[in-house]
């Protein structure tokens, strides 16, 4: 035990609340140092919000209106609600998704308590307040704290509905949890597809209710489906121009630059590391087929001026990308397998603006958590799988799920954002499971003397 055995409800009470009510003004804190709330993406979504109030899902260009094909429907239909709170509309966004931000913890705290014990889920509270990354990009306008709030309430339900014996409904309303996720993360399309194999293996007695998870995400992802093909004649409920081209011409090319260049080169500052890498000329060759100024970066789909500029931007890309991993296909392998790592680490590059002591301070939160978590979740298969815990288990199939499906792209830290939580949840049990452990030897030592 972490906790005198004696400890009364009512202090437990307060000492959880005292906790969540740190949590939340640490979000407050972070909402406030944060000097801007935007990204290069909150542009787009703002206006396309505005474009859906009257009823059309699209922007206007040099062309006239067109149909939008670069992002989904969920984050701008999120911000379109959140316009009816009197105010300015960003501070509206940020502090409706610190609230869902703070729901979602008391979510996986919850879980964390049900599935690891009391001990652990102070732990979690605890661990959660020097890991600012989670709080911080709720502080964002960008949808990943909405995906954070559906997966781990997904994860509330399953857990749930399988300890209470009513599989069919949980699996169900976990896949129309998880497949709404995907309006707001296109990335997260595989998600429920994923989650209904490793079930299946794992809840082997539920396996016909587990069937219920991939249909209703099916039929939730059937209108983005149907609006591509009515619009774009494309068969997919992601969005048609998203960009998965640029993003892997750019995941080689991070394989032979380093960070620091790849965003030295976003920024034009061409260092004689880059202009002898051979990226400034392919990329110049690839411009001209697309019919874009030689030195325009593909770092937003939304950047370029309509669809059909957008249709070539991901048949030239694509192409170049599949001829470099061709040349280096061990060098992109190499880095891919590093990136399942890299991922889970956020805003400590120098482009954040940082001082470096910050910097360090959050290189060391992340890697303390990513390792802690890593350790965690190897312990909990080897205690909670056999029999199988549900929260154990979905827990983990998200983290590894976001490790190999984004490592191959060029991807920013913030797309694991929504599987935070439950690597924070392994990393409070590893924590815990230690703390105990020297416990033990301290008393066994005391005994000796």
């Amino acid at each position: 035990m972490l906790l005198p055995k004696t400890i009364s409800s009512s202090v437990e009470r307060i000492l959880i609340f005292s906790l969540f009510a740190l949590n939340a003004l640490a979000f407050v804190f972070i909402a406030a140092a944060v000097p801007v709330w935007t990204t290069n993406d909150t542009p787009r979504y703002l206006d396309l919000a505005d474009n859906f109030a009257n009823g059309v899902f699209g922007l206007m260009t040099s062309h006239g209106f067109e149909i939008e094909g670069v992002r989904s429907f969920g984050y701008p239909f999120f911000i379109l609600v959140c316009r009816i709170l009197p105010g300015d509309i960003e501070f509206n966004v940020v502090i409706v998704q610190g609230i869902l931000y703070l729901i979602s913890v008391f979510f996986v705290w919850k879980l964390v308590k049900r599935n690891f014990g009391t001990e652990v889920s102070y732990v979690f509270l605890i661990l959660l307040l020097f890991y600012p990354f989670i709080a911080y990009q709720s502080c964002v306008l960008s949808p990943e704290t909405i995906c954070l709030f559906l997966l781990s309430l997904a994860a509330v339900i399953l857990d749930f509905s399988l300890r209470k014996d009513f599989p069919r409904a949980g699996f169900a309303a976990a896949g129309l949890l998880i497949a709404l996720s995907m309006y707001f993360r296109s990335n997260l399309f595989p998600l429920p597809f994923f989650l209904t194999l490793i079930f299946l293996f794992t809840f082997k007695k539920h396996r016909k209710a587990v069937l219920f998870l991939p249909v209703t995400a099916i039929l939730t992802m059937l209108p983005a489906t149907i609006y591509n093909y009515h619009n774009f004649n494309v068969i997919t409920p992601t969005p048609v121009y998203g960009g998965a081209q640029t993003s892997l011409w750019m995941a080689v090319w991070h394989a032979r630059l380093s960070t620091d260049e790849m965003l030295k080169y976003r920024r034009n500052e061409i260092t004689p590391t880059i202009a002898s890498s051979g990226m400034p000329e392919q990329l110049a060759e690839i411009n001209r087929k697309i019919g874009v100024s030689e030195d325009f970066f593909p770092i937003n789909m939304g950047y370029y001026e309509d669809n059909a500029t957008r249709e070539r931007v991901q048949r030239e890309f694509g192409k170049a990308a599949v001829e470099n991993i061709r040349e280096t296909p061990a060098v992109y392998l190499k880095s891919s397998l590093i990136n399942i790592f890299r991922m889970w680490f956020s805003a400590h590059l120098s482009n954040q603006g940082f001082s470096d002591l910050l910097r360090l301070y959050l290189l060391f939160a992340g890697f303390f958590v990513f390792l802690s978590g890593l350790i965690g979740l190897l312990l909990s298969i080897k205690n909670f799988v056999h029999p199988a815990a549900p929260f154990v288990v979905t827990a983990i199939a998200i983290i590894v799920f976001h490790s190999i499906t984004l490592c191959w792209s060029h991807t920013e830290a913030r797309y694991t954002i929504p599987a935070r939580l439950f690597l924070l949840a392994f990393a409070a049990y590893a924590i815990a499971e230690f703390l105990k452990q020297m416990r033990k030897c301290f008393k066994s030592l005391q005994t000796k003397i």
